[in-house]
């Protein structure tokens, strides 16, 4: 499993664009800017509390999202299918029965 920096990392990536502004601001602080919660509650003037409270549903946000989108599982089933595609092409083994059912399922994949 991805540890969590990573895991925030690509949520971001893929959900930022759906969230809050001040929920994005509160994770690009934290997590790409390396803020404390304390320099953050600064910024935003409010308490650092506040701050870990809003920190919290924003990855809560992004979390749910995936849930109900997964678009990150997609993405890497997809990815997986591919590598392994490209295993059987570039592999001794050229095996077309087993290629064309990878493309079936990438196909059932979209």
């Amino acid at each position: 499993m991805l540890d969590k920096y990573e895991r925030i990392g690509r949520l971001f990536d893929y959900y930022s664009n759906i969230l809050k502004d001040k929920h994005k601001d509160v994770l690009d602080l934290y997590y790409f800017q390396d803020l404390s919660l304390a320099e953050i509650s600064e910024i935003f003037d409010m308490s650092r509390q506040g701050v870990h409270d809003l920190l919290k549903r924003a990855e809560g946000n992004l979390e749910n999202y995936e849930k109900k989108l997964g678009l990150i599982q997609r993405n890497d089933g997809i990815r997986e299918k591919l590598e392994l595609l490209k295993k059987n092409i570039n592999g001794n083994d050229f095996d077309l029965k087993n290629i064309n059912g990878i493309i079936d399922g990438l196909i059932d994949s979209l």
